[in-house]
């Protein structure tokens, strides 16, 4: 049954209404630069067997339980948005027997000026999405279906013809993914990891698709090097994998120290982040990178103009210790980041004129503010920032103008509220 986009970037058409008593609980998130999607968990209904475990900005892991309606502590992964501190699963490779296939459910989505929250046609359901100018999504299988812009190739399909409606990408198993979610329309590109190794499409000027070259592709084309990844994050023009050791490798764009390597030179090949070790997650922004590691320290670097790399001093060009401890999950925002601290609460830093930090007076952030709200999984877009709870339920802060906070919503808001029409 297809899924219909009305518009790119992906804008959602309803065939039904979407109220409390029909939304389902929140099972993943994901956040694009003016829009967001949950998964509304299928689980009674969709035979989410298996054996692979796909996730943005996350990776090949543990996969994520439910227990009693809510989000189970013990497995909270998500993509580029993910929380769970022991799951980060980077021992758990493509072909590792225990890994726990993640549930599907039907993308609801909102933004880009349509504030309210909506299922995609045709009710098809995924176990993981991405969103940026164009959008990818896995089903149980592990297949990725993508639509939207094109221009560079960043469906994946041969062509450079863009799609309303999602269309498999040939050839590619994804056991995690990525989008650029902050580039424009014009400069997409994508990554997957797959059983036989990383493989990225779509723009490449500035050797963001890691093959050794800058040309545009078309069709995925595998990274140059072994290396092989269990974690990808995809910034601006630039991306990072995280490998089964915990080291992080990054390429693509590097004119604001994006890279973490002490330099700003591009890297057309995967480049290893020195001094950097027991890497778990990572996350990437417009033009900064952060780093989780398995003790909890976070570090990030690159254009720090907003204070993203703790600082406003920059470009910061090696990674550089964020003021927090025991953060169990990081994600990454165009100017912003956040990672979720042991207590289960978001500490954000960075921009903050539109209040996305949430701290309630407009000015950048250097060090992390913590977020008076419970949170099991976390995203952040271009300036908003959004959680879920452990019932399941969206809480948004942040810009109101894309609609992100909900129809009633005329004014920024450093104050998490739960988005009218989710769980």
């Amino acid at each position: 049954m297809a899924v219909r986009f009305r518009s790119l970037p992906l804008v959602v058409l309803a065939i039904f209404g979407c109220d409390d008593d029909l939304a389902p609980r929140a099972v993943d998130l994901a956040l694009g630069a003016d829009q967001a999607c949950f998964l509304g968990a299928v689980d009674e209904a969709v035979d989410a067997g298996g054996s692979l475990d796909a996730g943005t900005d996350a990776g090949v892991d543990a996969g994520m339980g439910l227990e009693d309606g809510g989000i189970d502590d013990a497995a909270v992964e998500d993509a580029g948005v993910d929380a769970g501190a022991e799951d980060a699963g980077v021992d758990a490779g493509p072909s590792d027997p225990g890994v726990t296939p993640r549930p599907a459910g039907i993308p609801f989505c909102w933004g880009a000026g349509v504030p309210d929250v909506t299922p995609l046609e045709g009710g098809l359901a995924f176990t993981s999405i991405a969103l940026g100018a164009f959008a990818c999504g896995t089903d149980v299988t592990g297949a990725l279906y993508c639509a939207g812009a094109n221009s560079r190739g960043q469906l994946g399909d041969g062509t450079t013809t863009a799609r309303t409606e999602p269309a498999v990408v040939p050839g590619v198993i994804a056991l995690a993914f990525d989008v650029a979610r902050f580039a424009p329309a014009s400069a997409g590109f994508a990554c997957a990891i797959t059983p036989t190794g990383t493989q990225c499409w779509g723009a490449n000027d500035r050797g963001q698709l890691g093959d050794g070259a800058t040309l545009d592709r078309a069709t995925p084309s595998p990274i140059a090097g072994s290396t092989s990844f269990v974690r990808l994050a995809l910034g601006g023009a630039h991306a990072c994998g995280v490998d089964a050791a915990g080291a992080l490798w990054c390429w693509g764009a590097n004119d604001q120290g994006q890279l973490g390597d002490g330099t700003l030179v591009d890297r057309v090949i995967p480049t290893v982040v020195p001094d950097l070790e027991g890497v778990v997650e990572v996350a990437a922004g417009l033009a900064h990178t952060c780093a989780r590691t398995a003790a909890g320290a976070v570090s990030c670097w690159g254009s720090s103009d907003e204070g993203q790399a703790g600082t406003l001093v920059g470009p910061v060009l090696a990674p550089r210790a964020i003021e927090l401890e025991g953060a169990t999950a990081l994600t990454s925002g165009a100017r912003h980041a956040c990672a979720i601290g042991a207590d289960g609460r978001p500490r954000c830093w960075g921009a903050n004129e539109s209040l996305q930090t949430g701290l309630g007076v407009p000015v950048p952030q250097t060090r992390p503010v913590e977020v008076s709200v419970e949170a099991t999984r976390i995203a952040a877009g271009r300036a908003n920032t959004c959680v879920i709870n452990r019932g399941g339920s969206i809480l948004c802060w942040g810009a109101a103008s894309t609609g992100l906070l909900g129809a009633s919503a005329e004014a920024d808001s450093a104050f998490p509220t739960r988005v009218p029409g989710t769980p």
